[in-house]
């Protein structure tokens, strides 16, 4: 007759699946987070949209559904146990579930992130840059006018919400340009 396990091997089995699909999900659950992040960053600074709010249920979803789902499925095909020293997705037999719901979706995670936030820091960059080579210098209200000092026509245009361009001189490398037909409200001081 084959001899039954002792009791408390079961009971161990069942903590060991409890705290692994725990630490799963809180990994998992982070990295998605993370990628929430990024993607309200990516909306606010490189996209200059302030309407983040709309987006709420879908980090919700992003970053606590699909830990649990893939949570659940790891579950249900009872892939979590005792991987040695440690509770995770258990043993060698199971290295494509480990695969497939763990580094496959970290590493989309990080690509995306690092897509995003190179995009950010390129947006800032070209913004900084924009705006370092023009220089406000007053606006007329009642002409609904500004004057702009700037390297060249583009940079004047980009720093007062477009409008139509004037040359109407130069001081040092810089040149004055006139821009009609344009907002002011948008328009800061150095």
């Amino acid at each position: 007759a084959a001899a039954t396990p002792p009791a408390n091997v079961h009971v161990g089995n069942i903590v060991c699946s409890v705290a692994a699909s725990v630490l799963h999900f809180a990994v998992i659950a982070s990295f998605l987070l993370s990628a929430c992040v990024a993607h309200c960053l990516h909306q606010v600074l490189a996209l200059h949209n302030d309407d983040v709010e709309r987006y709420e249920k879908f980090y919700y979803l992003v970053s606590l559904g699909v830990p649990l789902a893939l949570t659940a499925v790891l579950l249900g095909t009872n892939s979590f146990g005792s991987d040695g020293l440690y509770c995770w997705i258990a043993p060698i037999d199971d290295q494509e579930w480990r695969f497939a719901f763990l580094y496959v979706p970290l590493l989309i995670v990080v690509l995306y992130n690092t897509t995003l936030y190179g995009h950010v820091r390129l947006k800032l960059f070209r913004e900084a840059r924009r705006d370092r080579n023009a220089r406000f210098l007053f606006a007329d209200a009642d002409d609904d006018a500004v004057v702009v000092a700037a390297a060249s026509a583009a940079d004047a245009a980009a720093v007062a919400d477009g409008g139509d361009v004037a040359h109407s001189g130069i001081d040092g490398e810089m040149r004055t340009y006139y821009i009609s037909g344009t907002t002011t409200t948008t328009l800061q001081p150095p």
